[in-house]
């Protein structure tokens, strides 16, 4: 797992499309919660950002309202991808 977080480094979003992990943290893993919804908020974006990632949380537990905000935190980096490309031509 920690390779495919290397990923970023060689692909180039306006060349090769954009990549948009989405990690689903709820600790809801068959017998106990995953590795990284074990750790501290702060620490996890730190690792993410020391990745090269952006990341961008979504948190809650009613399902009609995560639905809305995943779908609004979703644009943001995609915009960025398409803001870029846009750039670079």
């Amino acid at each position: 797992m920690a390779t495919s977080w290397q990923s970023n480094k060689f692909l180039d979003p306006v060349t090769d499309g954009a990549v948009l992990p989405i990690l689903h943290l709820n600790g809801y893993k068959i017998s106990n919660p995953t590795v990284l919804a074990r750790i501290e908020h702060e620490e996890l974006e730190q690792f993410l950002r020391g990745c090269g990632w952006t990341p961008h949380f979504v948190e809650g537990n009613e399902p009609e309202k995560m639905h809305e905000l995943m779908a609004t935190t979703r644009k943001r980096p995609i915009e960025t991808s398409a803001k870029s490309k846009q750039c670079a031509e």
